[in-house]
């Protein structure tokens, strides 16, 4: 049955979804707490440079994350943000999650991979939550390692590639639900001293917010360069910017084009 377009109302906007992912040491994380107000899942139980008072949790199992989360949707609080820091070691608590609840000994082991496709399942009943925290009104900011992967390319050769440090399976997943993935590094410059090669740096870091064959990263947002500092105040600025939207012009009905009577 045809629906009344007239009567229809566009999604609102939402908050960001933002992934950052780097590899160990380059800012990521001290990028991520500078988002408002934020609930820190401190899995790795890092040692932050913010006073994020009783935002910043160590949560021990997957089930204590869930609860968490729960507690963030039931109850009246002022965060404003949620960081999950690391999703690779998020992946290896749901890992031993599903393992438990279901009496595997080896998640990789199970007949015709259902407990990947448990796994697969949980991740995305896990962003469905977020989802849900996104819809309150929260910045949802996943930190990530990264891992260099050999990428098959039909058009290309055979090349390496950084991306997200999680399960071929579930990467994917989490990355096409963001709506921005940042590369972040520390830049590098190689430099020749007679016949070697060295890299140096001047310490710069930068957040990499456009495809590229040697990263993963994307963006939703409008006008944002490739390269931006590290910084979470430049980054919330240019996705505020980039979101906003422009009205589209209505779509007439098409009319038949009048033919002439030949006199």
């Amino acid at each position: 049955m045809a629906r009344d377009l007239s009567k229809l109302v566009g999604i609102g906007d939402h908050p960001p979804r933002v992934c950052l992912m780097g590899k160990r040491g380059d800012g990521k994380t001290e990028t991520a707490t500078g988002a408002p107000n934020p609930f820190f899942f401190n899995l790795e139980k890092s040692r932050i440079r913010r006073n994020l008072g009783a935002g910043n949790q160590a949560p021990e199992t997957y089930a204590d994350v869930l609860d968490f989360i729960d507690s963030l949707l039931t109850q009246e609080h002022d965060y404003k943000s949620v960081i999950i820091d690391t999703v690779d070691t998020l992946e290896a608590m749901m890992t031993d999650y599903i393992c438990k609840t279901n009496g595997y000994k080896n998640i990789n082991q199970t007949e015709w991979g259902v407990g990947l496709s448990k796994r697969d399942d949980e991740w995305r009943r896990f962003l469905g939550l977020l989802d849900k925290l996104n819809e309150r009104g929260m910045y949802i900011i996943l930190v990530g390692h990264t891992i260099i992967q050999e990428m098959r390319d039909p058009l290309l050769p055979t090349f390496d590639r950084y991306d997200l440090k999680l399960h071929k399976r579930t990467g994917p997943i989490v990355l096409d639900w963001t709506d921005l993935n940042g590369f972040c590094m520390i830049k590098c410059y190689s430099s020749e001293n007679g016949e070697r090669k060295t890299a140096t740096t001047v310490g710069e870091r930068v957040i990499c917010c456009q495809p590229n064959p040697a990263y993963e990263a994307k963006t939703r947002y409008g006008g944002i360069p490739n390269e931006i500092p590290m910084d979470w105040n430049v980054l919330e600025d240019y996705m505020r910017k980039g979101a906003k939207l422009t009205e589209p012009q209505p779509n007439r009905p098409q009319n038949k084009p009048e033919t002439k009577k030949e006199e």
